[in-house]
């Protein structure tokens, strides 16, 4: 499976001309056609903003200059993931005791 920092170098290869669009978009489809099985949600949320880019390029929302500045700020992101361990969760007590309903007369 291709990470996060593969998506990112191939990136940097579109944005200093050494690839074409074309050429960034075959291999980013094939690289991350099952990104979801990669266990590595840097890599998934890499993707799915590169693929929202690419979409909104492709459907002429954004100039191909707006592609590659958004493209170039999804490089300079770093990608954090934190995980939460012995973290306290409150459990309530259920009481036994029936339910107690008040009303307002208005």
């Amino acid at each position: 499976m291709v990470s996060s920092s593969q998506i990112k170098e191939r990136l940097s290869r579109f944005l200093a001309g050494q690839i074409g669009l074309d050429d960034f978009e075959d291999w980013f489809v094939s690289s991350t056609w099952n990104i979801h099985l990669s266990g590595s949600v840097a890599a998934e949320d890499l993707t799915f903003a590169v693929e929202e880019s690419l979409s909104e390029y492709s459907s002429k929302h954004i100039s191909e200059k707006e592609l590659r500045i958004e493209l170039g700020d999804l490089i300079q992101h770093e990608n954090k993931v934190v995980v939460f361990s012995n973290v306290f969760v409150p459990v309530w007590k259920i009481s036994s005791a029936p339910a107690v309903f008040m009303t307002a007369r208005l």
